[in-house]
């Protein structure tokens, strides 16, 4: 049976004239995956930034004053020009730690829209195929109102000839008023699906015609080789990320603990020309910086002359042993949140790989019992062809055979989605 899902476009209002098949859903795109794209852009913008504050800071000023006496009229002008420098040289600067960090978030930004498309993929294609499912069960139950109706028919006819009792005709029309109220429900549940695939995909899906799709199940490798996987789980790759931030929080604070605070600073003064030249370096923050002065106006000049500075801070912090073992308890508790994000992976991989072995198991029972249908379907035509049944014998073997080929269908789609579900126990993008 063909069916055509028309696609009515919320913002215009306007039908596409092509169908919505399975894989034109697969690339719209969902609110959860708008929401990881933004989120990866911004830590990309973040990571651009960190890395641009690695580079070298420059900062310009200039100021120029005028003062003087009326009587006797006199006048002077003083001011300046100054260029200054600021760099972080060394590996456990600021900016340097700060550029580490946001490339750890960037890295999680990725596994996490890896992860939101995945899951998205999933969501799109269970969505899809509710509606399929409903559209076959909507089938199904108008066939088995046919067969009721038919029913109710031959049941009045035998009650006027006096072989079925009055009690024999009410349940025949209870079954029948029963086939009515699931034929509603099941229009109801079209709606519902089709309802839940226009918000997921963000347009008004209606009721039409379109082809099922054809769902092929992939193969897969043995247990063992999928458990390999859950290394490369995005939880697991997240879960050492985090780890490696912990270990280099504690790396900087025995470093910051082991460096003394020590700043050199020198100067050259009134340089030919005017210039006065400074710079300055501290060991703990290992930030360099330097600057040039040009002085303006008619303001006296001193001579030539020079300086350099020393300058040692000795604190004697009693806390910091203690912040540093409690940065390390962190650091131990990561590791463990690594092992127990990597045992939910390995147990997630078992437990879907299962799953899908009891699907494909199904498949074939299924299958089985559609062939039993079909031969039974073949012997009831036959006999009806002959005169020993009724239509309504016939349409019942109908039933049972749409019935079997319709739980075929539904079993195999979800052997489909049971091997996405693996798919992402694995951690492999969909």
């Amino acid at each position: 049976m063909r069916r055509l899902i028309l696609i009515t476009l919320g913002l215009f209002g306007g039908a596409l004239a092509a169908p919505l098949t399975l894989e034109d859903a697969w690339h719209m795109s969902t609110p959860a995956t708008k929401t990881a794209d933004l989120q990866w852009k911004a830590a990309e913008l973040a990571h651009q930034k960190a890395l641009s504050a690695t580079g070298p800071a420059f900062q310009f000023s200039t100021n120029l004053n005028v003062s003087g006496n009326f009587s006797p009229p006199t006048d002077s002008t003083s001011g300046s020009v100054t260029g200054k420098a600021s760099w972080d040289v060394t590996p456990w600067s600021s900016s340097a730690l700060n550029l580490r960090s946001a490339e750890r978030a960037l890295l999680e930004a990725q596994l996490d829209r890896q992860t939101q498309k995945s899951e998205a993929f999933l969501q799109v294609t269970e969505t899809y195929l509710q509606v399929e499912d409903a559209r076959s069960q909507l089938e199904l139950a108008r066939l088995q109102l046919e067969v009721q109706t038919l029913k109710v028919q031959s049941t009045e006819q035998k009650r006027q000839l006096g072989q079925a009792t009055q009690d024999a005709l009410d349940r025949a029309r209870l079954e029948l008023l029963n086939a009515e109220n699931t034929l509603k429900s099941r229009q109801n549940t079209v709606q519902s699906a089709l309802q839940s695939l226009s918000l997921l995909l963000g347009m008004q899906v209606q009721e039409g015609e379109t082809t099922d799709p054809a769902l092929t199940l992939p193969a897969f490798s043995n247990l063992d080789v999928l458990l390999k996987k859950a290394e490369r789980h995005p939880t697991v790759q997240k879960a050492r990320l985090v780890l490696q931030e912990r270990q280099e929080v504690v790396q900087a604070q025995q470093l910051t603990a082991a460096l003394p605070d020590l700043t050199v600073n020198g100067k050259l003064g009134n340089l030919p020309g005017g210039w006065t030249f400074s710079s300055d370096f501290s060991l703990k923050t290992g930030k360099w910086g330097a600057s040039a002065n040009y002085p303006l106006g008619s303001s006296g000049q001193n001579s030539f002359g020079y300086a350099v500075g020393l300058q040692l801070n000795l604190p004697l912090d009693a806390q910091q042993p203690y912040t540093l073992q409690s940065l390390i308890n962190q650091q131990e508790l990561q590791e463990w949140a690594v092992q127990k994000a990597l045992n939910t992976a390995l147990q997630n991989i078992t437990s879907q790989y299962h799953l899908y072995l009891e699907q494909v198991q199904q498949l074939e029972q299924r299958t089985l019992q559609l062939r039993q249908a079909g031969n039974q379907l073949e012997v009831q035509e036959k006999r009806l062809s002959l005169g020993l049944i009724t239509k309504q014998d016939l349409l019942e073997a109908e039933l049972a055979f749409k019935t079997a080929q319709e739980n075929l269908k539904q079993t195999h789609r979800n052997a489909y989605l049971q091997a996405l579900r693996l798919r992402i126990a694995t951690g492999e993008p969909l």
